[in-house]
């Protein structure tokens, strides 16, 4: 058992099961978790600062329906160079493909030089994407307005 004291004054008992998963009774932090810290509460939610009073050089990103036609999904299992189990196939995506579509805005690198999967781009992307649609719909109904009056 690790027993954690957090800023807030609250305790967070961790521990280790025998077949390695760590177990939490409350909100687990973890900073220094990629550019931020990372924090994963009972229900699953994983959340990271994201006020704009802690960013700078904030550009609006445009990207949108074109590029999640370039998105591939794929189902794989990992093969256990990463320490990862390998038994079960995981849906998602290769970083290679993220990259090729955003760029150093999908991906990263870890300390052995394997890409790593940045998903708010692709959530951004898939957000863009929907207005993209919704301007296409909004469009053919002004279309078919115009042609029903005819």
């Amino acid at each position: 058992r690790t027993h954690i004291i957090g800023d807030d004054i609250t305790e967070i008992i961790t521990y280790r099961a025998d077949n390695g998963h760590v177990f939490s009774t409350g909100i687990v932090t973890m900073s220094a978790y990629g550019a931020g810290a990372a924090t994963f509460d009972a229900a699953g939610v994983i959340s990271s600062v994201s006020d704009e009073n802690a960013k700078k050089d904030i550009q609006y990103y445009t990207g949108g329906i074109e590029a999640i036609l370039r998105f591939n999904p794929i189902s794989y299992r990992y093969n256990g160079i990463t320490g990862n189990e390998t038994e079960h196939t995981y849906l998602g995506f290769s970083a290679q493909n993220v990259y090729s579509v955003l760029g150093e805005l999908g991906t990263g690198k870890d300390k052995s030089g394997l890409m790593t999967l940045q998903d708010r781009s692709i959530l951004a992307t898939l957000v863009n994407g929907e207005k993209d649609l919704y301007r296409m719909i909004m469009e053919l109904r002004a279309e078919i307005e115009t042609l029903k009056r005819k």
